[in-house]
């Protein structure tokens, strides 16, 4: 796989929006509203920059967009 020096810019941005999020949770035990729209955009880049989509319904876990990933067509688990 390869990422763009665009993606990884994206990647870092969600990075230290992420680590600002934690930090603010961390610091106050409480968190902004904005926090929640940028934890929404963090989700939409990495699952556009990784290919991820929604499973079976809503309510299931993302998998790759790709199935062809594994040569059994399976999709990991992940904990």
């Amino acid at each position: 796989m390869n990422i763009s020096h665009e993606e990884r810019i994206k990647l870092l941005k969600a990075h230290n929006d992420l680590r600002d999020v934690l930090q603010t949770i961390h610091d106050c035990q409480d968190m902004f509203i904005s926090d929640v729209g940028k934890l929404e955009r963090i989700q939409s880049e990495l699952s556009n920059i990784f290919k991820f989509v929604r499973g079976e319904n809503y309510y299931s876990d993302w998998v790759f967009a790709d199935s062809t990933i594994d040569p059994d067509g399976e999709q990991p688990d992940v904990c």
